[in-house]
C-alpha cells in the first residue's frame, strides 16, 4: 500500500520505523502509526482501518510431520511459536465457537517480539502460531501456509491508525491516512486487487 502511495504522490518521503513494540509517537516526532490491537487509554487520537481476526496457521510440512490439531486443547501437544504482546509472551490463545469461549495455554520453544519472526519461523515449519489473518492472508492463498482450526473463531484484531492529539496535521499525513482508509475498505469488500 505504501508502494502505490508513493508512486501517487512522489514528492512524499517517506521514513518507515517498524516494531512490534510501542513507541512514545509525541516524543519520537512520528505522523502516523499503524498499530494492532485494543488501544490503552492514550493522548492519541485513533481511526479504526480493518478488523481481522487472529487464524492458526502452520506450515504444510509442519502438518505434515506433526499432524493437525483438531480442537483447540490439542495444541498442547504441539510447538507454539508465541509472540510478546504488551512486554509478556501471548501463550493463552482465545477460541469461540457456537456461543462457547475456551481458552488455551500453550508452549513451544520459541517466541518473538517481532510479528515478521514468528511468520518466518512458521513457515519454516518450526511450530504453528496464531496470526492476524491479514498478515497471513497471501501465505493462505498460495498454499506457503495452512489454517488450523478454521471452525473455531480466533479473536478479533483491529489495526487502527494513530495521530499524536493537538498537533497539525500536515496535508501530506491527512492524504495517507485517507489513502489507508480507502484500501482497507476495499479489502473489507473483498477488492484486494492493488491498481
Amino acid at each position: 500500500m505504501l508502494d502505490l502511495f508513493m508512486e501517487r504522490h512522489p514528492d512524499v518521503r517517506l521514513t518507515l520505523y517498524v516494531s512490534d513494540t510501542l513507541q512514545d509517537l509525541v516524543r519520537e516526532r512520528v505522523d502516523l502509526a499503524v498499530r494492532y490491537g485494543e488501544l490503552p487509554d492514550s493522548s492519541l487520537v485513533a481511526r479504526r482501518l480493518h478488523v481481522t481476526r487472529r487464524v492458526v496457521v502452520a506450515s504444510p510440512d509442519y502438518v505434515a510431520r506433526h499432524g493437525a490439531p483438531q480442537q483447540p486443547s490439542d495444541l498442547v501437544r504441539h510447538n507454539c511459536i508465541a509472540l510478546y504482546r504488551s512486554g509478556r509472551p501471548h501463550l493463552a490463545w482465545r477460541f469461540e465457537r457456537a456461543g462457547v469461549d475456551t481458552t488455551v495455554r500453550v508452549q513451544g520453544n520459541r517466541l518473538a517480539y517481532d510479528g515478521a519472526l514468528v511468520r518466518q519461523w512458521v513457515l519454516q515449519g518450526l511450530g504453528i502460531a496464531t496470526k492476524a489473518r491479514l498478515d497471513v492472508v497471501d501465505d493462505l492463498r498460495d498454499g506457503r501456509l495452512v489454517e488450523l482450526l478454521s471452525d473455531w473463531h480466533g479473536e478479533d484484531f483491529p489495526l487502527h491508525a494513530m495521530l499524536p492529539a493537538g498537533r497539525h496535521m500536515p496535508l501530506r499525513v491527512r492524504r495517507l491516512l485517507d489513502f489507508l482508509g480507502e484500501r482497507f475498505a476495499r479489502i473489507e469488500s473483498g477488492v484486494l486487487s492493488g491498481d
